[in-house]
């Protein structure tokens, strides 16, 4: 592990563990895509870590794959963080394990939130895939515009990696559809914010950084500040940027979307 770097004041420390790659998804725009044959944590690293984190002051874990469900542990895991005490134990899955929302809920987890991946195929669906979650009472959830820089939509990218200029639409759209149903926390990820001047207060990023100061601890890797590191490298800016009002909040475009797309679909705000 590198040295711990201290959160800034009033930033929760936030952990991502990563317990392996391994899932029972296909998912063709999965950023872990090509990763399935690295194994998993043990056990015992898995606690280990979460002993550790616990030591560096992580209030906020995050379990997360592959998917993290279908480990024989994966109970003992959760029970573990809870006994370490970490202030939330969160769980990121596909749900397939759980069966559904409506199950989750009638096990006595009230907080369930959504997130949905913006590709090429399900552009269009994004404002019924909206009224779907509200009409499951899903007042939080989150719309990810896909990471080309590696995994299923780097090895794919025309078929997973919708124009901005169009996933922007769909997802101002979407957000709207939670706004009228009463709620603002609905929010868009990984978006340049020149196309969402109106709905900076939903922009998953900017909640992010401002709250958390979160790493990663995978099987093949280890990174102690997320936003940093996606903001220097693996999103970029352009000389088109210059002047926007937004530059100095804004991580802009995903490095692998200008390299083959360009910056065209940037608009500056002036």
């Amino acid at each position: 592990m590198t040295p711990s770097i201290a959160a800034p004041a009033g930033r929760i420390e936030k952990l991502v563990l990563f317990t392996g790659f391994s899932c029972n998804s296909y998912c063709h725009f999965c950023i872990d895509l090509n990763k399935r044959d690295v194994p998993d944590k043990s056990t015992q690293q898995i606690i280990r870590e979460m002993v550790e984190a616990k030591g560096r002051g992580v209030e906020y874990l995050e379990m997360i794959g592959g998917e993290a469900t279908i480990r024989g542990d994966f109970l003992a895991l959760v029970r573990t963080a809870k006994k370490l005490g970490f202030k939330d134990v969160v769980v990121v899955t596909n749900g397939r394990m759980l069966r559904g929302i409506e199950n989750v809920r009638a096990g006595g987890l009230g907080r369930v939130f959504a997130n949905c991946t913006v590709v090429k195929p399900n552009v269009a669906h994004l404002p019924d895939i909206g009224r779907l979650l509200l009409r499951l009472k899903m007042l939080h959830a989150e719309f990810i515009f896909v990471d080309p820089n590696y995994g299923g939509a780097y090895s794919n990218f025309e078929g997973q990696v919708p124009l901005i200029s169009e996933a922007s639409a769909a997802m101002r759209e979407t957000l709207d559809i939670g706004r009228a149903g009463g709620t603002r926390d609905w929010t868009a990820r990984y978006v340049p914010l020149c196309h969402f001047t109106d709905y900076l207060d939903q922009i998953s990023e900017l909640r992010e950084v401002r709250l958390f100061r979160t790493r990663h601890w995978a099987p093949d890797f280890q990174n102690e500040d997320v936003g940093g590191s996606r903001k220097a490298a693996g999103r970029l800016k352009t000389e088109r940027c210059s002047g926007c009002r937004l530059e100095d909040r804004c991580e802009g475009l995903w490095k692998e979307y200008l390299k083959r797309r360009g910056d065209l679909e940037l608009v500056p705000v002036p």
